[in-house]
């Protein structure tokens, strides 16, 4: 009897084993078809662009939190203390003063940066011959000397000039007509009319967000009560800890600190005596908003700009932004970001290529930070996990 128990145990194990195998190469090949099948890319591109409004209405929503609390707790707090119905006239007064607030320093900008950035680039359209001709004069001395040291031909422009077509017009460059140029247009403005269609739907989602996010709240732990086992409460309640420690922290950081080097660059800019100091300023200060990579993306267009301008204003450029890239890594950020937001290069790299790809800028900026929150989350369990085995161990030495 033992015998026959034994052989039907095993039998048991193999096909249990055999059960899995089988599941896992199925997933595996499943997998890979949805990977390499064009379908699969386009339903996730279509889901992502229906949800993309209710997403940025979400970040906007975290991002506006703090100056809401500011006006409920500190500005509002006196309404509705002793007359509980009142909380809903004081918390409509504060989220009023905070998006009234936001648009008065947005319009603020807006009328001081707008017509010097559109003066600036009107500027730099007038002087582009002007440009063009010195780049060309001194492309052929580079050339020139290039030639007479070398002995390459560079002098081929028309193998240059069609090469510059196809890279920015695609195979058929040579095929451009008046509909294809329709095409562009009306596609441009379809964009802007859906950027501030989208821009409107994630400005509604925030209000309610706020609004009503104590009830969602209450609701959120009640459907963790209810459905998730209570094993991973404490994980939940970690994850909303670390998302508000160090995301809300570090996105309003960043702004503010992006905000500093913007005005900061403009000042260098204009001792030094380099044109289009408003226009760069802001391209930078924008650009620094996006962690680590931002101030990279940022400075290259404003150095090809200068480039045309003057190949020496370029290089001053590129010494200046280097100095005030290190100022802002070693002084500025630290102090209004504190701590350092502690994650590898890497995680860097995936937060701001997957929040990039999937959400644009606002994804750039809060990829990093949610990468962050995973990342100090897997620490803390895989410490937790090693300090139960060293325990474990120990207690067995011990024995």
């Amino acid at each position: 009897m033992k015998k026959y128990n034994d052989t039907n145990g095993f039998a048991y194990k193999v096909k249990t084993i055999g059960k899995v195998v089988t599941l896992s190469v199925s997933a595996v090949v499943l997998l890979v078809f949805a990977l390499f099948n064009p379908w699969t890319w386009n339903v996730l591109s279509t889901i992502i662009k229906i949800v993309s409004p209710l997403v940025y209405g979400l970040m906007l929503a975290f991002i506006i939190n703090y100056p809401y609390e500011f006006c409920y707790s500190k500005l509002y707090k006196k309404i509705g203390t002793k007359r509980p119905k009142l909380i809903t006239v004081r918390k409509v007064l504060s989220i009023v003063t905070t998006y009234v607030f936001l648009a008065v320093v947005i319009a603020f900008l807006v009328a001081i940066l707008i017509p010097q950035v559109v003066d600036s680039i009107n500027s730099f359209i007038d002087e582009l011959p002007v440009y063009i001709t010195h780049f060309s004069l001194v492309f052929t001395h580079v050339t020139d000397w290039i030639n007479n040291t070398f002995s390459v031909d560079l002098t081929d422009t028309k193998a240059i000039e069609e090469f510059a077509s196809k890279l920015f017009l695609g195979e058929n460059a040579s095929l451009i007509s008046t509909s294809h140029l329709l095409n562009i247009a009306l596609n441009s403005i379809w964009d802007f009319l859906y950027g501030i269609y989208n821009a409107l739907i994630a400005i509604i989602v925030s209000v309610y967000v706020i609004g009503t996010k104590d009830k969602l709240l209450r609701q959120t732990r009640k459907l963790t009560i209810a459905y998730v086992p209570k094993k991973f409460h404490n994980f939940i309640k970690d994850v909303k800890y670390e998302s508000y420690n160090i995301c809300g922290k570090f996105i309003i950081g960043k702004i503010i600190d992006s905000a500093i080097i913007g005005v900061l660059c403009f000042i260098g800019l204009k001792i030094i005596g380099i044109d289009y100091a408003v226009l760069i300023s802001v391209v930078v200060g924008i650009t620094n908003i996006i962690p680590f990579f931002g101030p990279f993306i940022g400075a290259v267009p404003c150095a090809l700009l200068l480039l045309l301008v003057d190949p020496w204003d370029c290089l001053w450029f590129i010494i200046f932004i280097f100095g005030l890239q290190q100022l802002d890594g070693n002084l500025i950020g630290p102090k209004i970001l504190g701590d350092r937001i502690g994650i590898s290069g890497i995680w860097v790299l995936v937060g701001v290529t997957v929040g990039g790809g999937l959400f644009g800028f606002a994804g750039m900026v809060f990829g990093v930070p949610v990468c962050a929150v995973i990342y100090t989350l897997l620490g803390k369990a895989v410490n937790s996990k090693l300090s139960n085995k060293k325990k474990l161990t120990s207690d067995i030495k011990a024995d």
